[in-house]
């Protein structure tokens, strides 16, 4: 039998989520973050699903015992702390939502041109030797989204800065492609939501018995 609140917890970050995405995608200018907090924003979206399954499934009852319900606040930490472990060792990268691949490409050329910069192309891969910088443009999968991956382990960090700050600049002033994808994703995000409460809303008897079971009866 489904638990209302069990998929409430795990609906309503995925449904945040999907919504800030569409707020992303109707900005009037494509929006360019960088690859850990692109994965920041994705573990913040799987929290839910993280916390009714292992954090549940691993719960550490001796440690209840002793500290009651903190030890839930230990484990959204725990679990916190490991998100940004991956969002700060991951490759440099940036992604950009509302351009393409190909206006990313150019934008790239054209920094680097004007800063006297000599950049080898191979396909989509390009590499730059001084500042030491080897990447590849590639679709991300969603429309017009294009994700700048860092290629092999010796990367200048401070040009990867540079760049991220460079497209963030030149594109303020260009208009974003897919733009109207945008509402979707919003649509999507609040009816997330919606089911998620009414999930709540549908048996308040056994919500209030779920959380009892969480909260005391361990």
């Amino acid at each position: 039998m489904i638990d209302p609140l069990r998929i409430a917890i795990a609906l309503i970050p995925l449904g945040l989520y999907f919504f800030v995405i569409g707020m992303i995608r109707l900005k009037k200018s494509p929006t360019v973050i960088s690859r850990p907090l692109d994965v920041l924003l994705l573990g913040m979206a799987c929290g839910g699903l993280v916390a009714i399954g292992p954090l549940e499934l691993f719960f550490p009852r001796a440690a209840f015992s002793v500290v009651g319900n903190w030890v839930w606040l230990v484990l959204l930490s725990l679990y916190a702390l490991f998100v940004l472990l991956i969002a700060f060792h991951i490759p440099a990268g940036i992604v950009i939502y509302g351009a393409t691949k190909e206006a990313v490409r150019s934008i790239i050329e054209t920094g680097y041109a004007e800063r006297g910069i000599k950049i080898e192309w191979l396909g989509d891969s390009f590499r730059s030797a001084t500042p030491n910088i080897h990447a590849q443009i590639e679709d991300a999968g969603w429309s017009s989204v294009t994700h700048i991956k860092s290629i092999g382990k010796d990367q200048n960090i401070a040009e990867w800065i540079d760049l991220d700050r460079s497209l963030h600049n030149r594109l303020a002033s260009e208009k974003p492609t897919g733009r109207g994808t945008g509402l979707t994703w919003c649509c999507i995000g609040l009816a997330v939501v919606v089911v998620a409460f009414g999930f709540l809303a549908s048996d308040l008897t056994r919500v209030n018995d779920t959380l009892a079971q969480l909260f005391n009866a361990r």
